[in-house]
């Protein structure tokens, strides 16, 4: 695998990236960061590519990829453009690209078949992070990308946790530092009249109604894991964000919390349990708490996927979480926390 550091404080330049771009538009798979987390990139228009992404990944067929550009004047590549963009949705092009957005198109037939397997729309965002503009400027085809780890696994962060996984399965990973948003996108599909919500993400159901003054929702009925039916979006139907030790998760009054925690750990062996909380559990167990002057809610969304996967590499068993309110950036956060705890939440 090759690996192609880029620095922060270098100007960022498409040709630094020229090796990364060939390789995509040759349908081999390249991992980059975006501001959310490491996508795992191939052309969208091959669907060799395409199945080079799902056989890297393990990933179930009928789990849908998001397609990623460079900019808007790409779009006419991945949506058919005999379908009128409702009003909304170019203004949430205009205020949230680009940006952790993932906006659900009715899709272009040039794209890949298993880029949006048995769905009419398919998922499209322009990524806020220079790396990936650059390579997607460079590469000069859409580029279907999801997260860039073993299906299942916590989304990776940093190139580290690509190659963790991703060694000797795909050709090469742009090493950008570590993701600033640390969450997925938000999916939504805008209407006329109100948008639905697929997955919650950074842009929150409150700004995103704010920005395009009509009702917005979450989408009810999802998709379950034993049902037939295809899923809208990434992250709705499997088993998502998950490390190999238990995921905890309690929510509600923080002193019935501390309790629950408390009980847990006088109840197992200490050694192998790990807590995340607003609270200081050190000395006692290994525990994360936020930084000073970061909000909790903030610092663990930045932070969560980069601590399941240590507290995994640590052998710990049991990982104890203070869940949060489920409104605004809490819902994407208890979102992934509820995937990750596979059912193990509990509100006190």
């Amino acid at each position: 695998m090759e690996v192609w550091h880029i620095s922060e404080e270098q100007e960022w330049k498409a040709e630094d990236l020229s090796r990364a771009a060939d390789i995509l538009r040759n349908d081999g798979l390249v991992a980059f960061p975006t501001e959310t987390v490491y996508g795992l990139g191939g052309n969208a228009l091959h669907q060799r590519a395409v199945l080079k992404i799902f056989e890297a990944k393990q990933r179930p067929a009928d789990n849908p990829l998001i397609v990623h550009i460079a900019d808007v004047s790409q779009l006419h590549q991945v949506m058919d453009e005999e379908t009128a963009l409702p009003e909304a949705a170019k203004v949430a092009m205009e205020q949230f690209w680009p940006g952790p957005l993932t906006l659900l198109l009715p899709a272009n037939s040039a794209l890949a078949e298993g880029v949006h397997p048995n769905l009419r729309n398919v998922g499209v965002r322009i990524p806020r992070h220079p790396a990936a503009l650059k390579l997607l400027e460079a590469a000069g085809c859409p580029v279907a990308a999801p997260s860039a780890n073993k299906s299942g696994k916590p989304s990776p962060t940093t190139a580290a946790d690509v190659i963790e996984d991703m060694d000797g399965l795909i050709d090469g990973v742009v090493d950008g530092g570590a993701c600033s948003v640390g969450l997925e996108s938000t999916v939504a599909e805008i209407f006329d009249d109100h948008a639905v919500i697929y997955r919650p993400g950074h842009i929150t159901r409150e700004v995103l109604e704010d920005a395009l003054q009509i009702p917005v929702v979450y989408a009810e009925n999802l998709a379950s894991s034993d049902s037939g039916e295809s899923p809208q979006s990434p992250g709705m139907k499997y088993r998502h964000y998950a490390p190999e030790a238990k995921v905890h998760v309690w929510y509600g009054d923080s002193g019935r919390i501390l309790v629950e925690m408390m009980k847990f750990i006088d109840d197992y062996n200490s050694a192998e349990i790990a807590v995340i909380s607003e609270r200081d559990f050190t000395g006692r167990v290994k525990s994360w708490k936020p930084p000073e002057g970061e909000s909790y809610i903030g610092a663990l969304s930045r932070e969560l996927y980069r601590l399941l996967r240590e507290f995994d590499r640590q052998g710990v068993r049991h990982v104890l979480v203070q869940g949060v309110p489920n409104t605004d950036m809490g819902a994407a956060l208890m979102n992934r926390l509820g995937k990750a705890a596979e059912g193990r939440v509990k509100e006190v």
